[in-house]
């Protein structure tokens, strides 16, 4: 619910004449002695607005949040809950257009609402006010006669129909006509329509009138009326809440029992609801400590349709959707703005009605105490690792509390009941001699109540052991192809965690100084000494620097395919080399192409057009790839030259019969095909 707050305001012509002499003071006090509040939920105006409630501080970058919209949920009309509101004098109880006076009983003209209200499933914008207590969407009596005789607890459909489709606060025979009220200027029916679009409002006024029969004597303010009726009935735009005040009530005994009924009821008398005890009976509310005035909200409760009456959307600065629940988590990284949509819909018209808030949620700058220090001894006896002296040495450290985790999380979370009691934190031993990582949680106990996680590590005993790499892919320890992996990792053998790597020389080979993995791609060929360094501790306890080495060596590598184009003829004016080979990514790549002589003929990956050698013969092509200075060796392909074939007739003189066979005999280039052609005929 939307949280407010309002002050007592009570709009009377004899207040404001008060309000200018030396009497305001102490008439103000009996006003607001006189006004009793009841202890029920919030009376703030149920309106289409949305408000991020204040969050939990963001105490660190990173750190979580969750931001809450507060609105009205509006629901459909069919149904209503009811429940008791705080007293408050929200609205005036005079100052609206007044009832006749000359009459009891009545209803009021119809009255334009100057907006659509739903009510039990129906839309209305015109209602008829009723002297004895009574709001009315039975547009069709106004002017009329309004009845006095009420019998029955609601619902009921045996309810006179004049007293349906109503809402009662306080339904009872009063008599507002003059007489028997003595100054119709304060005592009367009254009411008006206030507020802006979309929250727009109706008020019905039932102020200081005496019942029927009974009557009652105007005092000088509200708390010395004596048997006066004082209510209220306020009707709200586009949440369609109803809302009943009653500063005081009294029954008249005398006359129908007292009888008196607060709530609402529909066109049938199928469907109505009262709040606990104030159906139709003599109840009373004197506006006294022991009988507080009170006030009873009525709000329409149907099932939600899809989507509901009501939307959310969370945003970012960067207009991100963030969510559409009632909540959401943030977790900002530096100060941001966050801005929540409402999106109401509005029963008998067809736009809506779009309200927002936004808040800027700050991260508190770092609390201004100092880090804790790493702790590094070399002994295997308990040490005390409590810093808070330390740490809280630029403030005052009674206004600071300080808590030990081993556990991150727990740390985070602020949970110090989980936290390292005192003796665990004044007998500390690590259980290795890898560093324990300790956190402390250091809260500012006042302002923002913010807090820090700042950790520290504390390590114990001497720094020991080796690291190695392992084997490449053709087995060789510590010798590598420079492009065959970006995270060749170390093998420890029982290393002191906490160290650092280097490498030299420096460049040529990049490693990651906390894990010691090796990137290759795109390395130097060369030898690389890597160097595994634990720095001394402080004195006196501190160990002494540790330090271990492994080599590496890294090689080209560097295997690619050749070929040309095929054997050619001798005559033939050209060919083609080709390469296989995968570049590295990151890599200066170049070729070099040599002939049968040595001589280099292109630097082309892939040389196309190259002059065929005139002599026949067998030729040796060579390529050689060099890559971010490394030379492979050379990769050859032979393209074989053909000499052009010959053939000629061997002479000879031969005499034949005819069907007889002879042979032909040719000289010339050995495994030649030949054609030849008796004139007629190919052979």
């Amino acid at each position: 619910m939307l949280i407010k707050c309002y002050f007592l305001y009570i709009s009377t012509p004899k207040i404001m004449f008060y309000m200018k002499n030396k009497y305001f003071l102490a008439l103000f006090a009996i006003l607001i002695a006189s006004f009793s509040y009841s202890q029920c939920g919030p009376s703030e105006a149920p309106i289409a607005e949305v408000e991020i409630a204040t969050p939990i501080s963001v105490c660190n970058p990173g750190d979580c949040t969750t931001l809450t919209a507060e609105y009205f949920k509006i629901k459909p009309t069919n149904n209503y809950t009811v429940e008791c509101i705080n007293y408050q004098n929200l609205f005036s109880y005079t100052g609206g257009t007044i009832l006749d006076i000359t009459q009891d009983d009545v209803f009021s003209p119809v009255e334009d609402l100057g907006f659509k209200f739903c009510f039990f499933g129906q839309t209305y914008d015109q209602v008829i006010v009723g002297e004895n207590g009574l709001l009315s969407f039975n547009t069709a009596l106004g002017g009329g006669a309004s009845g006095f005789i009420f019998n029955n607890a609601i619902p009921n459909a045996s309810t006179p129909e004049k007293f349906k489709n109503a809402i009662y606060g306080v339904f009872q025979d009063t008599n507002a006509a003059t007489p028997p009220v003595s100054n119709n200027v304060i005592q009367n029916v009254n009411y008006y329509t206030g507020g802006l679009s979309p929250n727009r409002f109706f008020v019905a006024n039932f102020n200081r009138i005496p019942q029927f029969s009974c009557g009652g004597t105007l005092g000088a303010d509200y708390a010395s009326d004596t048997n006066l009726q004082t209510t209220q009935i306020v009707i709200y735009e586009t949440t369609n809440i109803i809302d009943i005040f009653v500063y005081k009530r009294i029954p008249c005994m005398s006359w129908q029992d007292g009888r008196g009924v607060i709530g609402i009821q529909n066109a049938t008398g199928s469907a109505g609801i009262a709040p606990p005890g104030r159906n139709t009976g003599n109840w009373s509310v004197l506006g006294t400590t022991a009988s507080p005035s009170e006030g009873w909200r009525f709000t329409p409760s149907s099932p939600d349709p899809t989507p509901p009456l009501v939307t959310l959307e969370w945003f970012d600065e960067a207009g991100n959707l963030l969510g559409t629940e009632d909540s959401v988590t943030v977790c900002p990284d530096e100060e941001q703005t966050y801005k929540v949509v409402a999106t109401y819909k509005r029963c008998g018209l067809l736009d809506t009605v779009v309200v927002e808030d936004t808040y800027t949620l700050q991260i508190a700058p770092p609390l201004p105490v100092n880090d804790p220090l790493d702790i590094i001894v070399c002994t295997t006896t308990p040490i005390d690792i409590n810093q808070n002296d330390y740490i809280l040495q630029p403030v005052d450290p009674f206004e600071y509390e300080i808590y030990y985790f081993l556990d991150e999380a727990l740390a985070n979370s602020g949970a110090t009941s989980q936290a390292m009691s005192a003796a665990e934190v004044a007998n500390f031993l690590a259980p290795s001699c890898d560093p324990v990582t300790i956190y402390a949680y250091i809260e500012n106990t006042f302002g923002d109540a913010c807090f820090n996680v700042r950790p520290f590590q504390v390590q114990m005993c001497s720094p020991t052991g080796t690291f190695t790499y392992p084997p490449d892919t053709d087995g060789t320890p510590e010798t590598y192809c420079f492009n065959s992996t970006n995270a060749l990792a170390p093998i420890l053998d029982d290393l002191t965690s906490g160290g650092t790597y280097s490498i030299d020389p420096p460049t040529g080979l990049i490693i990651d100084d906390e894990t010691g993995v090796l990137n290759l791609m795109g390395a130097t060929p060369g030898t690389y000494e890597i160097t595994y360094l634990i720095p001394a501790g402080p004195a006196p306890d501190g160990c002494a620097e540790f330090s271990t080495t492994a080599t590496v060596i890294i090689e080209s590598c560097i295997n690619g395919t050749v070929s040309n184009s095929g054997d050619v003829c001798e005559g033939t004016a050209t060919f083609d080399l080709f390469t296989t080979y995968t570049e590295v990514p990151n890599t200066t790549t170049t070729y070099e192409w040599k002939d049968n002589d040595g001589v280099v003929i292109s630097t082309d990956k892939n040389p196309v057009g190259v002059a065929v050698p005139v002599a026949p013969g067998s030729y040796t092509y060579s390529l050689v790839i060099t890559q971010n200075g490394a030379e492979s060796s050379g990769f050859p392909t032979v393209l074989t030259v053909h000499p052009l074939p010959i053939a000629s007739f061997v002479s000879i003189s031969a005499t034949v019969c005819t069907n007889a066979t002879f042979t032909l005999v040719f000289s010339g280039t050995p495994g030649a095909t030949i054609k030849f052609t008796d004139g007629t005929n190919a052979y």
